[in-house]
């Protein structure tokens, strides 16, 4: 129960500090969204978030604005309970919603995003000087294993 009610108190501060607020507090504070490790591979990036318990591909969308890609959705509990009868909750059940700042441009078309196993692998290719920018805010498809 203790884990649930303050789950809500965190849930209730998003909602009144709003996205900008927890976008910079994200550079200081850990574990504001789901975990990720960003790997520079030859040409581009390859970013993992550890998402598990996602079942559905419309659980989570992925898009980009500008330079930003997001990254939202939501993780249903597997299992029915009713929140009195929890006493300990350590894993994370909701709406989530993770901004990864890039630092390059790159090529929407070619974003490539996989979910297996609990683990979201999305490969961004960067624009090289001859490359056209993508349009602002498209979506990317993700494949389902």
């Amino acid at each position: 129960m203790q884990g649930q009610q303050d789950y809500n108190k965190w849930n209730e501060a998003r909602k009144v500090l709003g996205d900008d607020f927890w976008d910079v507090m994200s550079d200081v504070m850990p574990n504001v969204g789901p975990r990720m490790d960003m790997v520079q591979v030859n040409n581009g990036l390859n970013i993992i978030l550890e998402i598990p318990g996602v079942i559905d591909e419309n659980d989570i969308t992925i898009r980009l604005k500008g330079l930003t890609l997001i990254v939202e959705g939501t993780i249903s509990r597997p299992y029915i309970v009713s929140e009195d009868s929890i006493i300990q909750s350590e894993r994370f059940y909701g709406p989530f919603k993770r901004k990864i700042r890039l630092k390059r441009n790159h090529l929407i078309e070619e974003i490539k995003a996989k979910y297996s196993r609990g683990l979201l692998l999305i490969v961004v290719p960067v624009l090289s000087d001859s490359d056209d920018p993508s349009p602002d805010d498209p979506s990317v498809p993700i494949q389902f294993d």
